[in-house]
């Protein structure tokens, strides 16, 4: 779990981290699955774009034509893939979270995010007692 600090640098700060986060994790997992309300799947698709800097890694926004081959799929569920990274503040009900290798979950800013990153941190340790928190 990563926890944003509670003044971020940026509005997308926890949008901007998931890219690094892919840019770090790809190609060791070769299939990852961002799972991110509808609308910041258009920014983040948009940051994918530029991020990580000087390179590209195909994505797309699950519905589109381009999605289903990409390596890195962007949905508002959890799809079929080695890593997870969760930016939902709920954890989704279709997750099938014991499916992934690893499960990277974003908290944004402010007590309400912090709320639901604490649950979402005792819904995962039904699954596994090996749960990290990073502050950055």
């Amino acid at each position: 779990m990563y926890l944003l600090p509670d003044q971020p640098a940026t509005d997308d700060a926890a949008l901007r981290l998931a890219c690094q986060l892919v840019g770090k994790a790809w190609p060791q997992h070769r299939r990852i699955s961002i799972c991110c309300p509808p609308p910041q799947q258009a920014q983040l698709d948009e940051l994918l774009w530029q991020l990580p800097a000087g390179r590209f890694i195909a994505h797309g926004i699950s519905g589109s034509d381009s999605a289903e081959q990409a390596p890195v799929q962007i949905s508002t569920e959890p799809g079929a893939a080695s890593m997870l990274i969760q930016l939902h503040a709920e954890v989704p009900e279709a997750a099938r979270l014991d499916q992934y290798q690893r499960i990277l979950d974003v908290i944004g800013p402010g007590e309400p995010l912090r709320q639901h990153g604490r649950q979402r941190y005792r819904h995962y340790q039904q699954y596994t007692s090996d749960l990290h928190i990073h502050k950055l």
